[in-house]
């Protein structure tokens, strides 16, 4: 369960009671991932191996962790999948670090505009929709709350979620990004820009974001993991001749950020994917009689057909310089109603007969 990967970025969690029983457990499990890929033709490099000691509370001491012959001490914050994770999982350097690619964009646009001359605002906000939101809003999904959160101690009652420095950092580039696109003066209110603008305030942004992903996991199928992670906690099971207190609980019932998200909308039924059915026998072909008995076959066919039904007829063919071709003829009975040719350029004559009969 704490072995987990994405293409070639593999992570290894191991929780307990202690930092120095995990950094015993995580360097066990990569000396044994080390002894795997020498035994199936991969290396692992240990540049390229990060450590972090995730902990509520202030850690003493923060142990390194073996990677073969090279000891890996912990840092300060560790990128993973494009999430920037710290040791209290506060994403306080994530929401900085993309925070500040943010401002960047929205500095240089705003460098190309002032209240004289520029690009006209539309082309200045579609940029902003285009290429600020999407680096501020980068793996929100993740570390967004919501407004509130629950506590640790009481569950079951919520507290302010304590971002709000967060936000004002990255409102600065939401404020900035308006600018360049209006061009008002810098004691223009900020309420003014926001309307005059069409970008929403960071906090709706994010709220919008949040419902997104969990319409987004309301579509995952059953055997999803996000939709396995979803699900309401079982209720526990007490043995009688056990006090509870010495009993250890089978689930967790804190409402995660996951499933805090997936309750934001009503539950619906998941999709169900069908799994592929292959019949034991094989496919017939299309074709089994020679070209003579199918069309005496089509002849009698036709004899068959009502008199006032239109019958299209189309025909492909292909130049010496890679050029396909088209025809088609309206029949009634055997009256012509029209017929029609033309060009496609490069392309089959499949592509061409079937053209040709969508033509007619």
């Amino acid at each position: 369960q704490g072995r987990f990967g994405y293409a070639d970025d593999t992570a290894i969690l191991c929780v307990g009671d202690t930092v120095e029983e995990t950094a015993a457990a995580a360097s066990r499990s990569v000396e044994e991932m080390v002894r795997w890929g020498a035994a199936n033709g991969v290396s692992f490099d240990p540049k390229k191996t990060e450590v972090m000691h995730f902990s509520r509370s202030k850690l003493e001491t923060a142990p390194a962790i073996r990677h073969g012959d090279v000891e890996k001490h912990p840092e300060a914050a560790m990128r993973w999948l494009g999430i920037w994770l710290d040791s209290s999982l506060s994403f306080r350097v994530h929401a900085e670090k993309w925070t500040a690619k943010s401002q960047a964009v929205a500095h240089h646009l705003r460098g190309l505009t002032n209240t004289i001359h520029g690009p006209l605002p539309s082309a200045v906000r579609s940029a902003v929709r285009a290429c600020v939101e999407p680096v501020l809003l980068y793996g929100t999904e993740v570390w967004y709350p919501g407004a509130t959160r629950p506590r640790w101690e009481q569950p079951s009652k919520d507290r302010p979620s304590g971002i709000q420095h967060l936000l004002q950092r990255m409102n600065k580039a939401i404020v900035q990004s308006m600018r360049a696109i209006l061009p008002v003066w810098k004691t223009t209110p900020v309420a003014i820009l926001h309307r005059e603008s069409g970008i929403p305030p960071i906090t709706q942004l994010l709220e919008a974001r949040r419902y997104r992903f969990s319409a987004r996991l309301k579509s995952l199928d059953e055997a999803h993991p996000l939709a396995k992670r979803t699900l309401p906690p079982r209720q526990p099971t007490y043995h009688q001749l056990i006090k509870r207190k010495y009993q250890a609980p089978t689930e967790s019932s804190f409402r995660t950020r996951l499933r805090r998200t997936n309750e934001l909308l009503a539950p619906c039924p998941r999709p169900a994917l069908m799994q592929k059915c292959f019949g034991k026998g094989q496919d017939t072909p299309l074709q089994t009689a020679p070209k003579e008995e199918s069309a005496e076959a089509f002849l009698q066919w036709v004899e068959t057909v009502d008199p006032t039904t239109w019958i299209v007829y189309s025909d492909g063919s292909l130049s010496s310089e890679g050029a396909a071709s088209y025809g088609f003829a309206i029949h009634q009975k055997d009256l012509s109603i029209c017929d029609g040719s033309g060009r496609l350029g490069p392309a089959e004559v499949f592509d061409a007969e079937a053209t040709g009969a969508l033509v007619g």
